[in-house]
């Protein structure tokens, strides 16, 4: 519109316009003054009344959207929870999670969701709720969920040679078993063959007959014992051995019950812990005085370890079976691999300290126990310990190795049954394994320095 014909109609000015609503508004408002005060009041109201109502409309209808989008979203999670076998990994090793993962994809008609779970935080409740599975260390962390656990049937364990079926089966206060053990690791000595028959001895069978071999190889020998104690679990693997091997399977699991984090009485506290084990520290620093074992072995790394297997300076070595299988073939061939010796006179219900993965779950659902009795069978089981290089908990699978075979024997073969070492018995996170190796490093140091 031109200017001319803008000022010939003065109602099109937009200032024109925005004038006349500023009278219309005042003369609305002088109107509502008008008015006798109640019937104000009244018309307020109303007013707000009309408002409200509108108000409450719109929310109800975000509300019922809300609520309609809630049970669509909780019917696609429950659709996919129901097509998902959910498997929780805490703290095992990689070969066992994958091989896992593709025995289950293999015969399960489920997607496997593998979740790795973070070491450094403890399990909780939260993890049997949001998991079918569980693949995890025999030990402290499990009890945590043992109240979800499903009891795994009869026909499951039967799988299993009787002797084993307590292998890694933990147990919850009712007494009743709620993990299935699938593979063991073990806490060796290996012996150097070609020094053994220098002194024309056998491999000892008693702890005294260890003692007295390690002063008859002395001195033709740089080291007489030696092992990766810069390592937690080797570390408390020797500790857990020795004091097994002294004092029987009986006193070592009331050792576990009393050191566990949380035990009444305070007894899982560090200073508590270290108190428990001064019979073994002081063992131990007898051994180093001597020179039994390296002054300075519970420093030594797997890399000082490996040089010195290279080097052929120790006489025997101690290790899991785990670490075994990462040593060069060249020279480890001329080690024997046997268990810890008991204690001469001891009570015959030894055990044999080896650490269990085990398999706990969560629900009944049809696919999860069977999940659980797949992990058992016995070509799982020969796939398990060949990829893991651990042992095999059944009878009938074919083992990896003659060492894993052994443990095999060994774990049946003892009255105490197979048993983990007290890091994982006692401690429920890595943290709290950390701090008791360094407690009982920081004892042998002592020692050393005085």
């Amino acid at each position: 519109m031109s200017s001319k014909k803008r000022r010939n109609n003065p109602s099109a000015s937009p200032r024109t316009a925005h004038n006349a609503a500023r009278h219309s508004a005042a003369r609305r408002t002088a109107f509502c003054l008008q008015l006798p005060a109640e019937k104000l009041r009244a018309a307020i109201t109303r007013v707000r009344s009309l408002l409200s109502v509108r108000r409450n409309r719109i929310i109800a209808a975000a509300a019922g959207s809300a609520v309609v989008f809630a049970a669509a979203a909780g019917i696609a999670a429950a659709v996919w929870r129901a097509s998902v076998l959910s498997v929780a990994f805490y703290q095992v090793p990689e070969a066992v999670i994958s091989e896992v993962t593709v025995l289950l994809q293999k015969t399960i008609p489920k997607k496997i969701k593998a979740d790795i779970l973070n070491p450094e935080k403890e399990l909780t409740r939260r993890t049997a709720a949001s998991h079918d599975l569980l693949i995890t260390w025999q030990g402290a962390p499990l009890a945590t969920t043992a109240a979800a656990a499903v009891i795994p049937e009869d026909r499951i364990y039967s799988l299993l040679p009787t002797p084993l079926r307590a292998a890694g089966a933990a147990v919850r206060q009712d007494g009743a078993r709620y993990t299935v053990p699938l593979l063991l690791d073990h806490f060796e000595l290996a012996y150097y063959r070609t020094l053994r028959k220098e002194v024309n001895a056998e491999i000892p069978a008693t702890l005294q007959e260890l003692e007295s071999y390690l002063q008859s190889i002395q001195p033709s020998i740089d080291t007489p014992l030696f092992c990766a104690g810069a390592d937690d679990r080797t570390l408390l693997g020797l500790v857990s051995v020795l004091y097994e091997s002294m004092y029987g399977s009986a006193k070592y699991r009331n050792l576990i019950a009393r050191l566990s984090d949380g035990a009444a009485g305070g007894t899982g506290t560090a200073d508590a812990r270290i108190t428990a084990l001064a019979p073994v520290i002081q063992k131990l620093r007898q051994w180093q005085q001597d020179r039994l074992i390296h002054p300075k072995w519970y420093k030594a790394t797997e890399r000082d370890v490996n040089t010195f297997i290279k080097d052929r300076r120790p006489g025997v070595l101690f290790m899991t079976l785990s670490e075994h299988r990462t040593k060069s073939l060249l020279h480890i061939k001329y080690f024997d691999a046997s268990r810890f010796p008991a204690q001469e006179g001891s009570p015959a219900e030894h055990a044999l300290i080896a650490p269990a993965v085990t398999a706990t779950a969560y629900n009944a659902k049809k696919d999860t126990l069977a999940a659980l009795e797949q992990l058992l069978l016995s070509d799982a089981q020969s796939s398990l310990s060949t990829q893991s290089r651990l042992a095999p908990a059944s009878s009938r699978a074919q083992s990896h190795d003659l060492q894993a075979d052994d443990v095999r024997y060994w774990a049946a073969s003892c009255a105490g049954g197979a048993v983990p070492d007290l890091g994982l018995a006692a401690c429920t996170t890595a943290a709290a394994l950390h701090e008791l190796a360094e407690r009982i490093r920081i004892e042998l140091e002592q020692e050393q320095s005085q």
